[in-house]
């Protein structure tokens, strides 16, 4: 990575707004930068290496909601562009999710510990409404995947 790198991008986006910060590591300047395209846009990539010199970015820090998407697919679709973006322009990749983050403190917090192949749910409220929300871990190779994630049907939470 080159040592001329450096701004460091970081993405929020939710149902209502996309954010765009820059850090400047040189002097410490942080700005906010307006994006008319969500993340889940295909022409956002198009705004963002239209806003900033791709050669002076260093790390690229995604933060989005699940709830953006229809399904977990979209999302992984995203993760793929974004990851690909990265890799070609030789810049850092860093996700973060505040439903992901809750469920590896529920996890670590409590000690969870499931034999191999075994599955865990936990239950989050997301929302203002405390709308509940589900993450599905398998153990897997002595860590933790998600196996399905999403709002669960009134009926099965009443059982």
């Amino acid at each position: 990575m080159s040592l001329n790198r450096h701004l460091i991008i970081y993405v929020y986006c939710n149902s209502d707004l996309c954010q765009v910060t820059s850090y400047n590591l040189y002097n410490s300047e942080i700005k906010g930068h307006r994006m008319s395209s969500k993340v889940s846009d295909l022409r956002f990539f198009d705004e963002i290496q239209a806003s900033f010199n791709l050669n002076n970015i260093r790390a690229f820090a995604l933060n989005v909601d699940c709830d953006e998407f229809s399904s977990f697919a979209e999302y992984y679709k995203l993760l793929i562009r974004c990851r690909d973006f990265c890799q070609k322009y030789g810049v850092f990749f860093y996700l973060s999710n505040s439903i992901l983050l809750d469920v590896v403190s529920a996890v670590t917090q409590t000690k969870t510990m499931i034999k191999e192949g075994e599955k865990i749910s936990i239950i989050l409220l997301i929302s203002a409404d405390n709308e509940p929300y589900y993450v599905t871990l398998i153990r897997e190779k002595n860590s933790y995947k998600i196996f399905e994630m999403g709002y669960p049907e009134a009926q099965s939470l009443q059982k």
